[in-house]
């Protein structure tokens, strides 16, 4: 009876072993379905554009990725950039840029790239932690598909999040590593992947108190000489590096306190931020790529943020719980407090008081308590194991179906600040980039709208003024466009750009006087402006004073000697001083910088009319009309050139050209005319006289012709003749002495 009993024991203790065992040898195939579940979930944001948040500060606009050299690269590790100090960061945008520049696709592969591998490396962790597959499984399914990380993952700029998380977990997971085999390799390991993840991102200073929290778990004794011993180099990076990030982000002006809240207050922020997190990352809702500060009108903190007290409170007591009955559960707790604590707001940076990105590594411990509980219940219940997993199955499908359709929203700018207004109305940054989006995209109402919208929650706002100045100037609204542009220069008194915009602003006014005295103000500030120096000279040659036009010209062109405007423009001053010559040699040296510029190809075939070289004129008007077949001028002025060379067909051909496409140009059916009264088509040209005279009845030359025209066809054109000479057109005197004696 002993034996049977002994042997139905081993069986209760080989089994478990078998399921173990084959557990564990399923395991590649639980994380390679995690990873392909992942991707396919990100997918749709791979094909995402820039946004206008950050991404051209980091792509297209940086200085620092446009050369990949010995000498770039140790400015990018020596200096900060827009508040931060991420050199790695900086680096790996640099690679990249050699390949792609600022086309996207690269960039948002990578992003997907760095975050299967973490998603990979928290299965690896968790599994080390606590050598439970199905927790592991757990852990990285919600970090891979949640979407919450939706913003650390399709945003190009965000690459520092996914970057440093990269080394941050193989730094924990070396860590591990050291504890289990305790061999001094792998914690040098873990030091050096701490120092590349703080390369990376400053916010890594967080790891060397997790290090603690891997201590908790595994039962090490925290107080303990080894332990704190083997922390020191950790603390003192974190120190330092943490010191360099508040350095860099002074120095980039983005720590500010935006809110003029207590320090009670900011606590009361703070509980609610910890809290809605813990909510978003269970039940994700609602999410944004801003969250403002809950306020009433008054700006006072609402009522309703109070009651999220209860729920902080109830966190706490489920901590406390787990100190006595579950390690694992407190870790869960203890990690995620570590990881989100210095991005609670406690010292507010910037007007947000979330951000979905903060989530990222301190997801890991709430998604590995969920893990723990999943696991309990289903041995403990095990008839409900096949109710579980359908359930979670089910939650599962519900943050991959977001995730996939979060994508969209960052597809672009303009999809991003929908989504953000729609939840927030009052977000004055969204509406203020939304706007300059619009204003790209030439909806200059739209983007009115919301520089209005901007200005009327943040009054103080100069940019927003001087872009809405920018607008309204676009949309024809001058004096509006100036009055912006004044409140502007109001409010930021050395505001470069508001005085170079108001200048431009009133040359659409015709107040050229006051132009060039706000051009004039832009160059003491910014003495090589180029548009304010290529501006005041287009003025100045307008208003007649082509000396001080030339001077402006020859400025631009030292300061840049392959900007073919410039030569374009000087050309153009010379030929109101009739140096053709001087003129001839700046249009074609605008043409050889620009062979697709269509106006320096225009400017010199006019230069050659003015020197009779017909043939060269047309070959210019006719590259002009290659690169713009819409060029009306340069159909008229063609036309002028061939009937001067004797092509009267070619003219004819032209000017029809341009009465096509402008019906309503006077000059085409009066040169039409002149050309068919030389070719004897008198009725053709009576009909382009009448046409003329109908558009512009002050048409002096125009009466004269027709009278003439009328004669020759045997018709009475004596009152036009006279009406040409009472008119002032003294050449129609002799005609009409000759014609009209009665």
């Amino acid at each position: 009876m002993k034996s049977k009993k002994k042997k139905i024991h081993k069986q209760k203790v080989f089994e478990p072993e078998i399921k173990t065992k084959r557990f564990y040898e399923k395991s590649n195939y639980w994380i390679i379905g995690i990873i392909i579940l992942t991707a396919i979930a990100y997918f749709p944001g791979i094909n995402n554009e820039l946004t206008n948040w950050d991404d051209p500060a980091y792509i297209s606009e940086n200085p620092y990725i446009k050369d990949l050299s010995w000498k770039n690269t140790t400015k990018i590790f020596s200096e900060n950039y827009i508040g931060n100090y991420h050199p790695l960061t900086l680096l790996s945008y640099n690679i990249e840029y050699q390949f792609s520049e600022s086309r996207p696709l690269i960039y948002h592969i990578n992003n997907l790239l760095l975050h299967l591998l973490n998603t990979f490396l928290v299965f690896w962790l968790i599994n080390l932690l606590v050598k439970n597959v199905k927790v592991a499984a757990i852990t990285a399914v919600l970090f891979g598909i949640h979407p919450l990380h939706v913003e650390s993952v399709v945003w190009i700029s965000e690459r520092k999040d996914v970057l440093y998380t990269f080394f941050f977990l193989t730094s924990l997971i070396a860590y591990i590593k050291f504890l289990n085999d305790r061999k001094t390799k792998f914690i040098i390991f873990s030091f050096l992947f701490f120092l590349l993840s703080l390369l990376s991102k400053g916010q890594a200073v967080t790891l060397a108190v997790s290090l603690l929290a891997i201590d908790y778990i595994l039962d090490r004794k925290l107080l303990s000489k080894k332990v704190i011993i083997e922390k020191i180099p950790f603390f003192v990076l974190a120190l330092l590096f943490g010191i360099i990030a508040i350095n860099a982000q002074k120095s980039g002006q983005a720590v500010a306190i935006e809110k003029a809240e207590t320090f009670f207050g900011q606590i009361i922020y703070a509980f609610y931020a910890y809290t809605e997190y813990i909510i978003k990352l269970i039940a994700p809702n609602n999410l944004s790529a801003i969250y403002p500060y809950p306020a009433d009108q008054d700006g006072s903190i609402p009522v309703w943020i109070y009651f999220y007290l209860i729920p902080f409170v109830a966190i706490i007591w489920f901590f406390v719980y787990s100190l006595r009955h579950s390690k694992s559960l407190a870790f869960g707790i203890i990690f995620f407090t570590i990881n989100i604590f210095l991005l609670l707001q406690l010292l507010p940076v910037g007007k947000a008081l979330m951000a979905d990105r903060y989530t990222y590594i301190p997801s890991i411990g709430i998604f590995f308590i969920i893990g723990i509980y999943i696991d309990k219940i289903s041995i403990k219940k095990p008839k409900f194991k096949r109710s579980i997993g359908f359930i979670f199955g089910l939650y599962v499908f519900t943050l991959f179906s977001l995730t996939y359709n979060r994508c969209d929203i960052w597809e672009n700018s303009l999809s991003l600040w929908n989504d953000v207004l729609v939840k927030h109305p009052k977000v004055s940054q969204a509406a203020y980039n939304r706007a300059i989006i619009r204003e790209k995209n030439k909806d200059f109402k739209g983007a009115i709208s919301d520089y209005t919208t901007t200005i009327k929650n943040d009054p103080s706002n100069a940019e927003a003024f001087n872009n809405r100045g920018n607008a309204r100037t676009s949309s024809g609204d001058f004096k509006g466009a100036i009055d912006d542009l004044t409140k502007a220069i109001s409010l930021q008194i050395n505001y470069t750009e508001a005085y170079y915009n108001r200048g431009i602003a009133r040359i659409e006014m015709k107040d050229y006087a006051a132009a060039i005295a706000d051009f004039d103000t832009t160059i003491s500030l910014n003495s090589q402006h180029i548009g304010a120096l290529n501006n005041r000279g287009n003025v100045q040659k307008i208003s007649g004073d082509i000396h001080a036009a030339l001077i402006d010209y020859n400025k631009v062109i030292e300061l840049i000697p392959e900007k073919a405007e410039s030569y374009n423009n000087r050309g153009s001053a010379y030929i109101s001083m009739k140096d053709y010559k001087s003129a001839i040699d700046d249009f074609s040296k605008a043409i050889e910088l620009n062979p697709v510029g269509e106006d320096a190809w225009y400017n010199r075939g006019n230069t050659y009319i003015f020197l009779l070289e017909y043939d060269k004129a047309i070959i210019d008007f006719t590259k002009a009309l290659n690169i713009n077949p819409q060029n009306v001028m340069a159909y008229n002025n063609r036309g002028n050139a061939r009937a001067r060379s004797g092509d009267i067909e070619g003219a004819i051909s032209d000017y029809d050209q341009v009465v096509l496409l402008n019906p309503e140009r006077v000059s085409a059916y009066f040169n039409r005319a002149y050309i068919k009264t030389q070719s004897g088509d008198l009725k053709g040209a009576l009909s382009d006289l009448d046409m003329a005279i109908s558009l512009n009845p002050q048409h002096v030359t125009a009466y004269y012709l027709r009278g003439v025209t009328k004669i020759s066809l045997g018709q009475d054109g004596c009152d036009d003749l006279r009406l040409s000479y009472q008119m002032g057109y003294k050449d129609a005197e002799k005609d009409v002495l000759k014609y009209c004696r009665k």
